[in-house]
């Protein structure tokens, strides 16, 4: 829902949904420019849309352990770090500001509309750690500056750009855990991958480890007994017990695929008993297994079982018959 009303009621609405935050124009304002804002949130991630319609400074007034990204949509806007100083971002310069809000942390918005998105720090320092299976030595900490007209910020903005659709048009998609932790997994993959941080060097170039076969079995039967659960590589490699680095080798020496594509491909063949067994339409099965692309559910289907999702429906009475 879309927040209208003064730039200190904006402040307020960040104060409500990500840290204690102060906002007041810069000069006097026209009584009819209102400052907008909307914030969703799915898993532990959130997203915040900002307007705020008039020239602005906002405070911090605690500190936020949390990652921001912030798009910048329209205008300009910059923000004080205490480890790079003033971090600046416009639409023209196609750069994303990375930043963690600290206590009095200022930011200067000028025709500033925006997108926040917003993710515990410990979220993401928590997949490093499972990575490798160690824990980290040094807080993660990311550059404070995105280029998103390269492929991995191009991929990261069309990520942002999906959650802020699919919330405005089809927000029961992530009400269902299975998608909604699927959706999670991308977003931080990529961010870990894509964006520079103090470990990216690390991920990139460490030595490879391999999960032996038995540890890959061991994730497999596990995915094969929780498929209707929300699953995460972290909690695979734990089950497993090896790192995320180990299981994803192991899997491409083993299987030539990645845990999560395995894990779609066992989810494909759930949705295929179900419409075998008509507990619902397609949509119902498509999203109980978390595929909520019909059209891409269905392509998965044609290539794997040789007919459309719908086409095995309409056969599965004569096949029930026949058995009988």
């Amino acid at each position: 829902m879309v927040e209208k009303g003064r730039v200190e009621d904006v402040g307020e609405m960040i104060s409500r949904n990500v840290t204690a935050y102060e906002a007041r124009p810069l000069g006097k304002v026209d009584g009819n420019i209102e400052a907008r804002s909307a914030s969703v949130t799915t898993q532990d991630m959130s997203l915040v849309y900002l307007d705020w319609g008039a020239p602005t400074v906002g405070t911090s007034l605690a500190k936020d352990e949390a990652f921001n990204l912030r798009i910048t949509l329209e205008g300009q806007v910059s923000t004080t770090d205490p480890n790079f100083g003033e971090i600046s971002a416009e639409k023209e310069k196609g750069n994303a500001r990375i930043f963690s809000l600290t206590e009095e942390t200022n930011t200067y918005s000028h025709g500033h509309i925006g997108l926040n998105l917003v993710i515990p720090h410990n979220v993401l320092e928590n997949r490093v750690k499972s990575f490798y299976q160690h824990e980290l030595g040094k807080s993660l900490r990311f550059a404070p500056l995105l280029d998103l007209s390269t492929i991995k910020g191009q991929s990261i903005l069309s990520l942002l750009e999906y959650f802020k659709t699919q919330h405005t048009e089809a927000p029961e998609v992530f009400d269902n855990p299975i998608f909604g932790t699927q959706f999670q997994e991308l977003m931080l993959s990529n961010i870990l991958a894509g964006m520079d941080h103090n470990y990216k060097q690390i991920l990139d170039k460490g030595a490879m480890d391999v999960a032996i076969p038995r540890a890959v079995k061991r994730a497999e039967d596990f995915m094969r007994s929780n498929a209707y659960r929300p699953i995460t590589i972290e909690l695979l490699a734990r089950e497993a017990g090896c790192s995320e680095r180990a299981l994803h080798s192991g899997f491409r020496k083993f299987r030539n695929k990645t845990p999560l594509s395995v894990l779609r491909d066992i989810r494909l063949e759930h949705a295929h008993s179900d419409l075998m067994a008509m507990t619902g339409s397609v949509t119902d099965i498509a999203m109980k297994w978390g595929f909520s692309n019909l059209g891409r559910f269905s392509k998965s289907y044609v290539e794997r079982y040789g007919e459309r999702p719908s086409q095995t429906l309409k056969v599965a009475p004569c096949q029930i018959f026949k058995a009988a």
